[in-house]
């Protein structure tokens, strides 16, 4: 028995909806995968973008004086609340980082702990962890709390900008400035561990404490002075030795000194 035409005509109807239905839903799939790759693109970029740039770092030592710093940190780690203090070579044997510029509750605790877990493990790392705890030289806090002065200090007597690449500076030190992933661990509670361990003589606890080999390295490169985590130079009224260059000077701020730099 043939379909009657209504039925020819409800079936063709409901074919052409079944279609429709399915060209839609196919084309509203293909909009949600864009808008997920999009989404996904965008935050490829801006992981991209703030892992770019290194960091020129000016602090304010005298009235119309100022040392200018540059490392690999990445934009993300460009400011005050995620910079560090590096005594000058001119000052000891060799730069070594003598604490955070900031220090807040979050960031003491978290070091601390990962210190107490490393200590826990490797017994013979609490006299390296204790050593790592009072890492300071005014007016710089180590890991301790900052103090309300400090904080003050930390936003008018440093600076932070993003520039493309320290090679830019010219410095005679940039064989020895340490990449992005030897200073991420050298800044890390892990690494800060480890080279305090070896600077301290407690091989038990270097040896102890998990490393690739070249995290290892890295830490050893760095407590013997071959590798360093920040280029500087001076600048200002005393700048005398280690003068900044023309580019650095560039770079360097003049925050509210009187005169050229």
């Amino acid at each position: 028995m043939k379909a009657s035409l209504p039925s020819r005509l409800s079936f063709r109807i409901l074919a052409t909806l079944q279609v429709l239905l399915f060209l839609a839903c196919s084309q509203s799939n293909q909009q949600d995968d864009d808008k997920e790759q999009a989404h996904l693109t965008l935050a490829l970029l801006s992981v991209l973008f703030l892992d770019s740039g290194n960091c020129a770092r000016s602090y304010k030592t005298a009235t119309n004086s100022g040392q200018l710093y540059c490392s690999r940190a990445p934009r993300s780690l460009c400011n005050s609340d995620q910079g560090f203090f590096t005594r000058a070579a001119a000052v000891a044997v060799f730069p070594l980082v003598y604490g955070r510029i900031l220090v807040t509750t979050d960031t003491q605790n978290r070091y601390r702990t990962e210190w107490g877990y490393y200590s826990s493990d490797v017994p013979t790392c609490a006299t390296a962890a204790a050593a790592a705890t009072q890492l300071s030289t005014y007016p710089q806090p180590g890991f301790r709390l900052s103090t309300t002065t400090q904080v003050t200090e930390a936003t008018t007597i440093f600076s932070h900008q993003v520039i493309d690449d320290c090679a830019a500076t010219g410095n005679s030190n940039l064989g020895k400035l340490a990449n992005k992933d030897q200073m991420n661990f050298l800044l890390s509670p892990r690494g800060v561990l480890a080279w305090q361990a070896r600077l301290t003589g407690q091989t038990s606890c270097f040896s102890g404490l998990k490393m690739s080999d070249s995290e290892r390295q890295a830490a050893i490169d760095y407590t013997n002075g071959t590798l360093i985590l920040e280029t500087v130079c001076n600048y200002g009224s005393a700048a005398a030795p280690n003068n900044c260059t023309s580019a650095e000077k560039g770079m360097a701020s003049p925050f509210d000194f009187s005169g050229a730099l």
